[in-house]
């Protein structure tokens, strides 16, 4: 789930090869399902490229019931810890105010 999550916050700082990156270990540790990574919102920016596409083909696909919160049943990534995801896209706000350069 780290990796996702830095895969989201890359994206959202524009830093595309290091999302992509993340983006890549969370699904080889077992990130997923596909639909949870094609819909987040904070990986819009990577869509485009087809690493993206790639990455995202390698990931597990849905399962029945999955994106609950009901044990054994999958986790929906935008519903769990949402606090921390907003605290990601702060961050990337304020990485972004900073400029290039980092």
């Amino acid at each position: 789930m780290v990796h996702f999550y830095l895969a989201c916050a890359f994206a959202l700082l524009e830093r595309r090869a290091e999302a992509l990156d993340s983006l890549k270990k969370a699904v080889t540790a077992g990130f997923g399902p596909r639909a949870t990574i094609e819909g987040d919102e904070d990986l819009a920016s990577l869509r485009t490229d087809p690493r993206f596409a790639a990455i995202v083909e390698r990931a597990r696909p849905c399962r029945r019931g999955e994106g609950s919160l009901r044990p054994g049943r999958g986790i929906d990534s935008r519903a769990v810890r949402p606090n921390a995801r907003e605290r990601l896209r702060r961050v990337a706000a304020a990485g972004r105010a900073d400029g290039p350069g980092r």
